[in-house]
């Protein structure tokens, strides 16, 4: 056949050129392409994802710790009223850590002894000589209706020792001093001239003082007094915790403010 009719059908010379040229260029650079890292990639749940190949690794953010923070220590230092009368399970210290989570309430306690007054007992400034203050974030100083009346002078020196004592051995710590409370009626006026110097010995020293008897801390109700008429029951040991725990609670939050996002 002649040059034919269909002679510019072929494709001319110079393009079979460039397809060769083409062909081997891929050839080269295929493997080139392969070994390129691939550029981190994004999970479903936001992790960045670095690495190559089957063996990349997510890197995440540090997570938070699951161990639970230390507690906030409480030692409470009084007489009965603070002990529950040999019902340790009862009293009011016991309830304040069963109310308060994250709070580790601890009792020193004797019996029915005040700063001076022993009955026997040991007296709160002994007490406070011999608590284990090292840990402590805050310390209850409670007491003490069981003070004999008369000794108002001595009572004011004891607490001011107590007082110094925890101030030494805890000096971090936040330290509120609770006078006497009289469940039911008026308090005789010996107990009123002992709470008077208590108070005294906290504001020179520059404490946090609450006063019961002004506040009327279980100055009404029933049932609050056991049949000895002195000691507090299970009654009264829970609405003496109902009065304490805001105190509590106050100065816990004010020693640990709360922080607030920017």
């Amino acid at each position: 056949m002649a040059r034919g009719d269909h002679w510019w059908n072929e494709p001319p010379l110079w393009s079979w050129i460039a397809m060769v040229a083409g062909l081997i260029a891929i050839v080269v650079m295929f493997p080139a392409a392969l070994d390129r890292p691939a550029p981190p990639s994004s999970r479903g749940d936001g992790t960045a994802v670095t690495g190559e190949g089957p063996s990349a690794i997510p890197s995440a953010s540090p997570q938070p710790s699951d161990e639970p923070a230390d507690p906030v220590r409480v030692l409470v230092i009084g007489d009965s009223d603070s002990g529950g009368d040999d019902r340790v399970e009862a009293a009011w210290p016991t309830l304040l850590e069963e109310r308060l989570p994250g709070t580790a309430v601890d009792a020193v306690t004797t019996g029915d002894a005040g700063y001076v007054t022993t009955a026997g007992r040991t007296t709160l400034t002994s007490l406070a000589a011999g608590a284990d203050l090292a840990d402590a974030d805050l310390v209850v100083l409670s007491g003490s209706r069981f003070d004999a009346s008369g000794i108002a002078d001595r009572v004011s020196a004891s607490a001011q020792e107590a007082i110094d004592t925890v101030r030494d051995g805890a000096p971090e710590a936040t330290l509120i001093v609770i006078g006497p409370v009289w469940p039911g009626g008026s308090p005789p006026a010996g107990v009123r001239n002992n709470r008077d110097v208590i108070r005294a010995a906290a504001e020179a020293a520059d404490v946090s003082f609450v006063d019961p008897l002004t506040e009327g801390w279980l100055a009404e109700g029933t049932g609050l007094v056991g049949e000895d008429d002195v000691h507090l029951t299970d009654e009264g040991q829970a609405a003496l915790a109902d009065l304490v725990q805001p105190v509590v609670e106050a100065e816990l939050d004010e020693a640990t403010p709360a922080t607030t996002g920017g």
